[in-house]
């Protein structure tokens, strides 16, 4: 496909935009500081959660899993970062008491200046990004590779047990992208040299696997934008455009995963 096939450089425009919203390699390394130090804290002696660790996963999910992250660019907190903990929580214990003890147990994270309960996880917030922590309870057996059931408890309102498959989410996304093909990466490396980015690019494409079962998984490799697909350059392009249009209205802001669901999936 011509990249400027509707006006002349529109697309390699727009691809500097986003080129711009990547996480700086700082940010990257205080991102995999913090999440590796989940599982750690979370297992330490005094944690109540501790007896439930050896047997629990921690893996990203959400922007980081498909590779959509960006700079918020609306505030001093620059990203987030969407982190699940896999773990038999006990089936006498209700979405409030397991949010509650994960609570508890997040106590002294380093760096950490606040933590509050929300309505699925726990938000941990640091100087300039915040961790959103997800408990999750493994389906019995058998079932998909990590599907489960997540916890709700609204400050209003009854608890609720809800499914939930985010990893069959991320890798649904990743098989249904196309990655950049040879013409788009030819002008990509021209635009990166007129911004005078360093170039990152690699022989070859990343590839995506199932880890079957871990304690902490890596986080995913950031995905260079100038190698990535057209669906999900124009998914933070969106993200970006409506964490503009609601930085100052009182409104709620639509979560993005609706921006990567099928027009058949519903919404609601």
């Amino acid at each position: 496909m011509a990249l400027d096939a509707t006006s002349p450089n529109l697309d390699l425009l727009l691809l500097g935009v986003v080129l711009r919203l990547e996480l700086s390699e700082r940010d990257l390394r205080v991102a995999d500081k913090r999440y590796s130090h989940l599982e750690v804290h979370l297992a330490r002696a005094n944690s109540s959660l501790r007896h439930l660790m050896s047997s629990a996963s921690v893996y990203a999910q959400g922007s980081r899993a498909i590779g959509a992250t960006i700079v918020d660019g609306t505030s001093e907190d620059r990203f987030d970062l969407d982190a699940l903990v896999e773990a038999p929580f006990p089936t006498s214990w209700t979405p409030q008491r397991v949010l509650e003890e994960l609570e508890v147990s997040l106590q002294g994270f380093p760096d950490v200046r606040e933590i509050e309960r929300c309505t699925r996880c726990v938000q941990l917030r640091f100087a300039f990004m915040h961790l959103d922590v997800t408990p999750m309870r493994p389906a019995s057996e058998p079932r998909p590779p990590r599907v489960g059931q997540i916890f709700h408890s609204p400050d209003d309102g009854a608890d609720a047990l809800c499914k939930s498959n985010p990893f069959g989410f991320a890798d649904w996304v990743k098989a249904n992208v196309a990655r950049a093909d040879f013409a788009f990466m030819s002008q990509a490396r021209d635009l990166r040299k007129a911004l005078n980015l360093p170039d990152r690019f690699v022989d070859t494409l990343p590839t995506y696997t199932a880890i079957a079962r871990a304690e902490t998984e890596s986080l995913p490799d950031p995905v260079d934008p100038v190698r990535d697909s057209w669906q999900i350059i124009a998914l933070k392009l969106m993200k970006r455009f409506l964490n503009l249009r609601y930085a100052n209205r009182q409104e709620v802001r639509p979560i993005s995963v609706y921006l990567t669901l099928p027009p058949e999936c519903p919404r609601s």
